[in-house]
């Protein structure tokens, strides 16, 4: 076998079944950020723009990175403890416009321009800040991640964020404005750091995992309440020889002596220790006191219980 034979084939500790991961909880904090976005765009260049959700697409970073269409600018977010990280794919003639607009023009003057000028980095800067806390504002209602810094990437496919072989969720988005035109947004995040938060797998208006029927919990307890468990109570176990047990004959006699505590046995384990006492002319054994680990909480030790 020679060196140009064998091939090798990246390897992911992520589970990669050919199917996009579902994150049906996504959805809301999809619209909060684009909502976000929106408003803060609009706020900073004095001008409303339209930000419309398309289609969501799973892919490999790589893959996602090969395609990239030439005359972008990527927005570098880096997102609390949890490490989150999120990318704003976005036309450099975009930016150009935006500070167009932001410097009192149209938004008309964005042709495509191989690098980005001092003004129009600034400007991009400030927008990926802004929208660092667009994205933490979004993901409130799930975590509280905060705001760790971001960074502007001015050549897109240069990009280390996520693992070659990394499954990433891609948000595209269609921005529209009458003098800027129409452009597309894309924003990516890892299925990986996705999958650490476990409200994203939950359908919005579900009840909580786990949650159980008032009523349904009632007839079930109340049920379980009628079922009958063998109860027995050993008075005593004597111990002899095997020599003496084959000797026994009819009318031998056993000594034995009770114990001052008998213990009390329900299904097979042991329940409680009592009492040899009388009731109502009956033998009958008097609680003393209930194993520990079966009490509640907020009950412990000997208690008289009949």
């Amino acid at each position: 076998m020679t060196a140009a034979s064998l091939s090798s084939k990246p390897f992911s500790l992520v589970r990669d079944t050919g199917q996009p991961a579902t994150f049906p909880g996504l959805e809301p904090v999809v619209e909060r950020i684009g909502q976000g976005l929106r408003n803060q765009w609009s706020s900073l260049v004095g001008a409303p723009l339209a930000l419309l959700p398309l289609e969501r697409r799973q892919q490999r970073f790589e893959q996602w990175r090969a395609g990239l269409p030439a005359g972008q600018v990527a927005l570098h977010c880096r997102l609390g403890h949890s490490r989150l990280a999120a990318i704003v794919l976005m036309p450099v003639t975009l930016v150009i416009g935006l500070v167009d607009l932001f410097y009192g023009g149209d938004g008309s003057a964005h042709a495509a321009r191989a690098q980005l000028t001092a003004a129009e980095r600034r400007l991009a800067e400030r927008i990926s800040q802004e929208a660092g806390r667009v994205f933490a504002a979004a993901w409130r209602p799930i975590a509280e991640i905060g705001m760790d810094g971001a960074t502007v990437e001015a050549h897109p496919g240069r990009l280390t964020v996520f693992r070659a072989d990394e499954p990433v969720r891609v948000q595209p988005f269609e921005l529209a404005h009458p003098t800027l035109g129409s452009h597309a947004i894309e924003i990516l995040f890892a299925v990986s750091q996705l999958s650490t938060f476990p409200a994203l797998a939950v359908v919005p208006g579900d009840p909580e995992p786990g949650g159980i029927d008032p009523d349904a919990r009632d007839r079930m307890i109340a049920a379980l309440m009628q079922v009958c468990l063998p109860v027995r109570s050993v008075f005593v176990r004597p111990e002899m020889p095997i020599a003496r047990l084959l000797a026994l004959r009819p009318g031998d006699v056993i000594p034995i002596s009770l114990p001052q505590h008998i213990p009390l046995t329900v299904a097979g384990r042991l329940f409680a220790h009592g009492t040899l006492g009388e009731a109502d002319g009956r033998a009958a054994i008097r609680i003393s006191r209930i194993e520990p680990h079966l009490l509640p909480p907020e009950q412990s030790g000997n208690f008289p219980h009949e």
